[in-house]
């Protein structure tokens, strides 16, 4: 949340952000809030009638449940109960790896944003007879996050050079 928070203020014009983490109940609302977080603390508000970065979350379409995630936590009984304790109080019912780019509009001739919104967008990387998107080797969750990527930028005319 902080690095969000942070992320708009730090980063350039065409810059990049990019976050390889554990994103509990990944889904829709999740992007919401991201999208939150990164127009918090510009000082103007969010009117969505053009976007300052657009991004995208990927995850695995099969997230593990939360008592899986809290077993490959934990090294004893005692800590699988904190861990459940933990995920419980904070409404965790799933979780997955996953990567989270954001990228940043070309700024305006004068330098200021042309906007404070971020247009998210969230991918679910399919499990394939190689694993998921973090199996070593997987070849298909290399193409298919790269070809998610390729199509966001393309669409809101981002051009990277990739």
């Amino acid at each position: 949340k902080n690095i969000l928070e942070m992320s708009p203020k730090l980063v350039h014009s065409c810059g990049f952000v990019g976050i390889v983490s554990e994103f509990m109940n990944p889904s829709e609302s999740l992007c919401l809030k991201i999208e939150q977080w990164w127009s918090t603390k510009q000082g103007s508000g969010c009117d969505h009638s053009e976007f300052g970065a657009f991004g995208v979350l990927f995850t695995n379409q099969e997230p593990i449940d939360a008592s899986t995630y809290a077993g490959r936590r934990a090294d004893n009984d005692d800590e699988y109960h904190v861990w459940m304790s933990h995920l419980s109080k904070c409404c965790i019912t799933s979780v997955s790896p996953g990567l989270l780019y954001i990228q940043r509009q070309q700024q305006q001739a004068t330098g200021e944003s042309n906007s404070s919104c971020l247009a998210m967008k969230h991918a679910l990387v399919p499990k394939s007879v190689k694993g998921s998107i973090w199996t070593p080797q997987n070849s298909d969750a290399v193409h298919f996050t790269q070809r998610c990527w390729m199509e966001l930028i393309g669409s809101n005319g981002t051009s990277t050079g990739m």
